[in-house]
């Protein structure tokens, strides 16, 4: 058996290391998880806003989609109603309506594509 010296002496070494221990290891781990936990959160709620963007991008999408399909319905107008000039006005206007709402439709396709490649590229690095 050793002497009470010796088994002092490793009482204080294993003190030691054990302070040392949970100083360099054990709360540096315990602040990581807490940053962590903190950090994907805030992450988790980015995506979802993100992801809401998108969602909202696509319903202008679809709503675009609808006006032009309307504006590119024949109108209801009487062809025998009106003489010629006033038909041809009609078709002009029926004519800018279309184009209008195929510019809104691009306008908002471009847009859906730039928050899905936003939404995308946030997955990708915040996942990694």
């Amino acid at each position: 058996m050793g002497s009470g010296k010796e088994s002092l002496a490793d009482e204080e070494v294993h003190l030691m290391l054990s302070t040392n221990l949970h100083s360099t290891v054990e709360k540096p781990l315990i602040h990581f998880r807490e940053n962590f936990k903190k950090d994907m959160k805030k992450c988790d709620h980015h995506i979802s806003d993100l992801h809401k963007q998108l969602t909202s991008c696509y319903a202008f999408v679809e709503k675009a989609q609808k006006a032009l399909r309307e504006a590119e319905r024949p109108g209801d107008e009487d062809p025998a109603a009106g003489d010629q000039a006033e038909q041809k006005e009609g078709g002009g206007h029926a004519w800018r309506k279309t184009t209008q709402a195929g510019d809104d439709l691009i306008l908002c396709v471009d847009l859906y594509k730039q928050t899905q490649f936003k939404w995308f590229e946030e997955m990708v690095t915040t996942k990694s």
